[in-house]
């Protein structure tokens, strides 16, 4: 394994001689093996190498993983700084799910220890399975080819060295050198749609169709990354034409996009939108497809987009600016069983109904899952924003509190509650997304039908 990462090292021109290098290392086998190749490489290439541990303060064993690594790199001579993070309380902050949550912070720390350390790379330790995971996580969810393209090796100043080898290389590898690390248990837990792919579909697909999945999911990747390159050059020539900035806004001619390949017209809206939004994260294909819908309108319509974005058409152009419209409330009434699109949160919200006795779900709950004993529930539930007389049962035998005072208590801002999602039964709250979930309707020993609710990231 150390042969061919100095092979593709020299390929892919990921270091060079006195390289500054900032790695980020979890203690799991991935980032333990990453570090120890490039300890080994230390002397060859001369290389000042800096560990970072993050953190995140939701598992039990987090203390344990911190103490390791501070060892671990200690024995190795490799300075390391351990950052302490309140990923829940981030979350919140953020409006996001834990794990991207997780991941903004990690790379914003990353680049700060760059900058403190005058470090040039960062080496993180995405293998082949990582790859291959993701490729199909955002495939099921329906990405286009620029969601579905590889991980690079190289992205600005971040390297993957470990990116042409598997996880069981990996750890064949630890083992090999006799390298202990850490287990995450909640890896094992199919509570989160990677670990279900990883866990259960994985696995089937290697049994039943292709035992070779894993390099064939990075084989497409790579190829549809290529394609989307090249695609990415053919979209800014046509779109300098097609485009407009003019007082805080943008111009798109309706006859000059209509001119070009269909693939290319999907493109030049979602480039538009996502540089005017300043965003790229939670815009896909409903939004731009939202916006061919407005083409064919009549002059004067207009849509509201993520970010405070608004388009309008106005005769042979579409306008892009910014959304000045007052923050209304909403109420979805629930599909169940279903999944639904809530454009006011840009999410979307799952439902599903588990027979207890036939599950092999775990039930544990995090702020954007929650699981219900349905047995209980007796009206119609809707999402919705929050209204006059709302209350909430923090526990089975809790006092009712008013969702105002929830919000006080934990210091929501003012201009935050009314945009908050609220899953309701009449004027009791279930759950408030992202934040805390009712205590009275626990899955208990008597429940025999749950219902599992989760929030979704629009990708």
């Amino acid at each position: 394994m150390f042969t061919r990462l100095k092979e593709i090292i020299k390929e892919e021109n990921m270091i060079e001689p006195f390289d500054r290098i900032i790695i980020g290392i979890s203690g799991g086998a991935d980032s333990v093996c990453l570090l120890h190749l490039l300890w080994r490489l230390q002397e060859e290439y001369k290389l000042d190498l800096f560990g970072v541990h993050i953190h995140h303060g939701l598992r039990k064993e987090a203390d344990e993983d911190a103490n390791y690594v501070r060892e671990f790199t200690s024995s190795l001579h490799i300075p390391c700084q351990v950052y302490y993070v309140n990923i829940l309380e981030e979350a919140q902050k953020r409006n996001l799910g834990e794990e991207e949550t997780g991941r903004q912070i990690r790379y914003e720390i990353f680049q700060k220890e760059c900058v403190l350390r005058n470090a040039k790379k960062i080496a993180v330790g995405h293998h082949m399975d990582d790859q291959g995971e993701t490729f199909l996580m955002r495939l099921i969810r329906g990405s286009g080819s620029l969601g579905l393209g590889s991980m690079k090796k190289v992205e600005g100043n971040v390297i993957r060295p470990l990116l042409y080898f598997t996880r069981k290389e990996v750890e064949q590898y630890c083992h090999k050198k006799s390298l202990h690390y850490c287990q995450d248990h909640t890896n094992q837990l199919s509570i989160y749609t990677r670990n279900r792919i990883r866990l259960e579909l994985i696995p089937y697909i290697k049994k039943y169709l292709n035992p070779n999945i894993i390099q064939t999911l990075n084989q497409t990747a790579e190829l549809l990354q290529e394609q989307e390159e090249y695609m990415a050059v053919e979209t800014e020539k046509i779109y300098q034409k097609c485009i407009k900035e003019e007082g805080g806004t943008f111009r798109i001619s309706i006859e000059l996009l209509q001119q070009q390949a269909a693939a290319l017209q999907g493109r030049i809206l979602y480039k538009a939108l996502t540089e005017y939004a300043g965003q790229k994260k939670n815009v896909g294909y409903v939004h731009v497809e939202s916006i061919f819908q407005l083409m064919k309108g009549q002059s004067g319509k207009k849509i509201h987009l993520p970010y405070q974005v608004m388009v309008y058409k106005q005769y042979d152009e579409l306008i892009f600016t910014k959304d000045q419209m007052v923050t209304t409330g909403y109420s979805y009434p629930l599909q169940i069983p279903g999944k639904q699109y809530i454009p006011e949160c840009n999410r979307w919200i799952c439902t599903e109904i588990i027979q207890k006795d036939q599950s092999r779900e775990d039930f544990c709950q995090n702020n954007y899952t929650i699981y219900l004993d349905y047995d209980r529930i007796t009206n119609k539930l809707v999402l919705r924003t929050r209204q006059p007389g709302d209350i909430i049962l923090l526990s089975y035998e809790a006092q009712r509190k008013k969702i105002k005072n929830f919000f006080i208590d934990n210091k929501i801002p003012y201009e935050k509650r009314n945009q908050i999602p609220l899953l309701a039964q009449k004027d009791e709250i279930l759950w408030i997304v992202g934040y805390r979930c009712s205590g009275n309707y626990p899955v208990t020993e008597e429940t025999n039908t749950v219902l599992k609710i989760t929030f979704l990231d629009h990708t």
